[in-house]
C-alpha cells in the first residue's frame, strides 16, 4: 500500500486542494491481485484552518513577547507555562528557569507588581489594607486570573 497524509494539488486555474490518499491492491479468492483500491479525502478545509491557527499563534506570541507588561500563564497545577521578556525583568528570573516551576515562587513579587485597583487575595491583611477600600477588582495568583 502507498499513502500520503497531505498532498497539495494545484489546478490549471491555480486553485489549491489538499488531499489525503491511499492506494492498495485488492486480492481475489486465489490471493492474486485483482485490481487497485484508491481512497481519497479532501482535507483542504482542515489544512487552511491549521495554517490560520499557526499564523494566529505566531501573531499572539509576537504580541506577548513585545509587551511591556509582565505576562505569564500557568496550568491547572499552578506551574508556570509561559513567561515573557517583561516578566523576566519584573521578577528577575530567566524564562527558562521560571517555566515548569510553581507559581507560588512569584507570589510576593506578584503582589508588589500589582497596582490599584488590583489586590492580591493571597497577601497578608496588612498589605491589603494599604490598597483603597473602594477597589472592586481583584487579581488572584490562581490559574483563573482576575475575578470581578
Amino acid at each position: 500500500a502507498v499513502a500520503c497524509d497531505d498532498d497539495l494539488l494545484v489546478g490549471a486555474d491555480g486553485t489549491r486542494q489538499w488531499v489525503r490518499w491511499a492506494v492498495a491492491p485488492w486480492l481475489d479468492a486465489r490471493g492474486e491481485v485483482g485490481g487497485v483500491t484508491i481512497v481519497t479525502e479532501d482535507i483542504t478545509a482542515w489544512k487552511l484552518a491549521e495554517e490560520a491557527a499557526t499564523e494566529s499563534r505566531t501573531h499572539f506570541e509576537a504580541i506577548v513577547e513585545s509587551a511591556t507588561d509582565a505576562i505569564l500563564s500557568v496550568d491547572a497545577a499552578l506551574r508556570v507555562r509561559s513567561f515573557n521578556a517583561a516578566a523576566e525583568r519584573v521578577f528577575g528570573v530567566a524564562a527558562a528557569e521560571a517555566i515548569g516551576g510553581p507559581l507560588d515562587r512569584f507570589s510576593n513579587n506578584l503582589c508588589s507588581a500589582l497596582r490599584p485597583p488590583w489586590r492580591c487575595t493571597r497577601c497578608p491583611p496588612r498589605w491589603a489594607r494599604r490598597r483603597p477600600r473602594r477597589a472592586r477588582t481583584w487579581a488572584t495568583t490562581r490559574a483563573t486570573g482576575p475575578r470581578w
